[in-house]
């Protein structure tokens, strides 16, 4: 990578799920600061037990995230974290105040577009040290 560190890409279809998941590892030249990113784009699940839709996508100027999980959802220090394609961590991109649990097992938030430029980047969405969900996310032009 530009700065010297390296992307690594695979696949499994043994983990956590019956469909196959797409993973992204970043690492800088010190192999540190790995960033893990999941991809699933069947749309049942995001790889990690929960599934995840977004709408509207594209994003425009904000969009609802709603998050339904297998197990109850842990929602302290909870974060919508971007990644633009070359796996460069942009920010959390979740609204301040907007995060909601409607059920111990279902969640919604509340995304806003900010400073993000028309294109396709990665999220995570995390609770904690615990990556609970992962995905796409496509910004429409302004």
């Amino acid at each position: 990578t530009r700065d010297t560190g390296a992307i690594i890409c695979g696949y499994t279809e043994g983990f956590n799920s019956y469909l196959p998941n797409m993973y992204l590892v970043k690492v800088n030249s010190a192999c540190g600061s790995t960033v893990v990113i999941g991809i699933h784009e069947n749309g049942a699940t995001a790889g990690f037990g929960t599934a995840v839709k977004i709408y509207p996508q594209p994003l425009s100027d904000q969009s609802q995230v709603l998050i339904s999980g297998t197990e109850t959802l842990e929602l302290n220090n909870f974060r919508f974290d971007v990644y633009d394609m070359a796996g460069r961590y942009l920010g959390n991109y979740a609204k301040p105040g907007s995060l909601e649990q409607s059920s111990p097992k279902t969640a919604s938030l509340i995304i806003e577009r900010n400073q993000l430029t028309a294109g396709c980047y990665m999220y995570n969405i995390s609770s904690g040290n615990r990556i609970i969900g992962a995905g796409k996310l496509i910004v429409a032009g302004q």
